[in-house]
């Protein structure tokens, strides 16, 4: 629950940022005001097929929107920012953009070297381009099935001793 002087301070949702508003306010919200948490949900909310989380698009320029409006925010937790950035990376995935993913990807390996996810996402988005989405399909299915293979054999040989 926020205090309508916050609001007032602060102005209503800017709604030229096409995904995360709510994020834009709490964002501003945190630079202005103290603030604590609470543990008890206060609302409900469902998914629906029209939402806007649905729509990679609308997601990526909301992102890059926050990430400029929001910049020296960001920048002050470079893990936090390069995650943002790897975000922008893995919807660029699901387009099956894989370039402009690579790019993201490496800007995110380059903020936050230290984190694992970077190099995984990049490894995959490298595969994706050089093989191309069916190949990387067909790839992934026959290590699954060897990896469910070896664990069988690792149980049944625990099992055996």
């Amino acid at each position: 629950m926020l205090r309508m002087d916050c609001f007032k301070k602060l102005g209503l949702f800017d709604e030229t940022i096409p995904w995360g508003l709510d994020y834009d306010m709490w964002i501003r919200i945190a630079e202005k005001f103290n603030f604590e948490p609470i543990q008890e949900p206060l609302v409900k909310y469902y998914y629906h097929k029209d939402q806007i989380s649905n729509f990679p698009e609308l997601r990526i320029k909301g992102i890059e929107t926050l990430l400029r409006k929001h910049g020296t925010f960001f920048r002050e937790d470079s893990k936090a920012f390069s995650q943002h950035l790897l975000d922008i990376g893995g919807l660029y995935s699901i387009m099956e953009d894989h370039e402009k993913a690579i790019v993201m990807f490496s800007r995110a390996i380059g903020i936050y070297p230290y984190g694992l996810a970077g190099y995984r996402d990049m490894a995959k988005g490298l595969s994706m381009l050089i093989l191309g989405e069916r190949n990387y399909t067909r790839i992934k299915w026959v290590k699954n099935i060897l990896a469910s293979i070896l664990d069988g054999n690792r149980q049944k040989n625990r099992r055996e001793k």
